[in-house]
């Protein structure tokens, strides 16, 4: 029998999910709402499990995911991750083609672009999980996804500066996100125990 870790209650069986090689069972807890997760993996190729746990990545998000099927294995991918992934990567190969192509783009222009898309993703996430202003979709959360993964590579392979400028920047830029995501993490958990509170 599994039981809530706070309340001592049997959990209810709420869901089961594959994640890549593992077997992500979702229980409840019928008192406090609280999800628990139990896993098992499954028996499956090394190759295979190799490459699905490297997809692990994308997978760490039980709330707003898009479902692909990888190897006939269902992969629940974070959404704005799984967005930034694919542009990045392609943008990775085109613009450090043209960097070693020698290509040259004005400064201000870059660094101006890159910020202003890459902000769009740290706009949507705030606005939805931090301040609770609208309500996000999936399909909003891979748009902002891809562009930061355009920003980045733009930035990283286009910013006609030294390396670490470029570098540093980006770690800067990473800890204030980093620090927002943090923040919507806590606020979140306040505003379960103040439900469980008041319920």
């Amino acid at each position: 029998m599994v039981e809530c870790e706070t309340c001592h209650v049997p959990l209810v069986l709420n869901d089961t999910h594959y994640w890549a090689c593992w077997q992500e069972t979702f229980w409840v807890c019928p008192k406090c709402e609280k999800m628990f997760a139990t896993y098992r993996q499954k028996q499956t190729s090394l190759l295979k499990r190799v490459f699905l746990g490297l997809l692990r990545i994308v997978q760490h998000n039980g709330e707003h995911f898009i479902t692909l099927k990888v190897f006939g294995e269902n992969v629940y991918a974070c959404s704005r991750c799984l967005g930034a992934y694919i542009t990045g990567f392609i943008c990775y190969l085109l613009f450090g083609f043209l960097y070693l192509m020698g290509v040259s783009l004005p400064f201000y222009p870059v660094l101006i672009v890159s910020f202003v898309l890459g902000s769009v993703t740290l706009v949507d996430f705030a606005s939805v999980d931090l301040f609770h202003v609208r309500k996000g979709s999936n399909r909003m959360r891979f748009v902002a996804g891809a562009l930061l993964g355009v920003a980045a590579m733009l930035y990283f392979w286009l910013l006609p500066t030294d390396w670490w400028f470029r570098i540093g920047t980006l770690f800067i830029y990473n800890v204030l996100a980093i620090s927002v995501a943090l923040i919507a993490l806590r606020v979140r958990k306040n505003d379960g125990k103040a439900q469980i509170s008041v319920g």
